[in-house]
């Protein structure tokens, strides 16, 4: 059994690697909610737009 429950929140980058490689769907919203505003930030900053970023941290993620 996973050391991660489904409805734990991570907290931590090494809970979010260790949820990824368990398949704990969190994982992926956690990246998404810790990452994605400065990614996007970042990508708006230099003239891209938010379809842009977004399409850009899909591919990523």
């Amino acid at each position: 059994m996973s050391k991660f429950s489904k409805s734990v929140l991570l907290e931590n980058d090494e809970q979010i690697i260790e949820g990824i490689k368990d398949g704990n769907s969190l994982a992926i919203d956690a990246i998404y909610k810790r990452y994605y505003p400065s990614i996007s930030h970042m990508i708006l900053q230099n003239n891209g737009s938010e379809d842009e970023a977004k399409d850009i941290f899909q591919e990523a993620v």
